[in-house]
């Protein structure tokens, strides 16, 4: 029993540090939550087989006062040493997923333009989304999905610049902003922006002509 309470004990010690180093990962979605999950399940892992190694030792050999003092120590200074490496390798981790999310924070808010064929009318439009984004394709005729390396609220701030930028027309409606571009006549009635494990995506609702009047 004691034996069980001393590897929780450790595990729980060793994965709220892991926890507190990562810079508390509590968001689902992200990479972080999941490499802090694998690492705390390596963690209890190794402690129960460091654990469970020492006390297949002591039935071995006659267990004495000095024996008993031996192996407590050998025990202290692993789990000593495996919290130093764990600690220098979620150091760099972090230092490593701090760099990707400051990346994704520095990309240069430029545009780019996408020449998309309204198939109904057999007509081409200029759509402006932000740069280095990457088209999927378009669902029930009125959603454009992309994906983009950028950060999430970076992409809502470009977005958000286009949509207010002299290109579009903004309607104020009851379903909320309409933006109308009068020179390719077509209307963006919504967009999303979604966070996801390693790459953000985003989507355009539009339709074609003046949805508004």
């Amino acid at each position: 029993m004691k034996k069980s309470i001393l590897e929780i004990g450790i595990s729980i010690l060793l994965i709220v540090t892991t926890f507190a180093i990562m810079n508390y990962p509590i968001n689902i979605t992200t990479l972080e939550f999941w490499l802090f999950i694998m690492l705390a399940f390596f963690e209890s892992v190794v402690v129960i087989l460091i654990s469970r190694l020492i006390k297949r030792n002591k039935k071995k050999k006659k267990i004495d006062k000095k024996y008993l003092e031996h192996a407590n120590q050998t025990k202290l200074i692993i789990i000593f040493s495996l919290s130093i490496v764990l600690v220098v390798v979620l150091s760099i981790v972090r230092n490593i997923l701090v760099d990707v999310y400051d990346a994704k924070n520095i990309y240069p808010k430029s545009r780019e333009e996408l020449e998309y064929n309204i198939v109904s009318d057999e007509k081409k439009v200029s759509i402006p989304i932000p740069s280095y984004s990457v088209y999927l394709g378009t669902s029930w005729g009125e959603l454009m999905q992309f994906q983009s390396p950028k950060n999430s609220n970076q992409l809502k701030s470009e977005i958000e610049d286009i949509l207010n930028s002299d290109e579009f027309i903004k309607y104020e409606t009851e379903f909320g902003d309409y933006y109308y571009n009068s020179e390719y006549d077509y209307t963006i009635t919504g967009y999303d922006v979604f966070e996801g494990l390693a790459i953000n995506s985003f989507n355009y609702v539009f339709c074609n002509g003046n949805c508004v009047e």
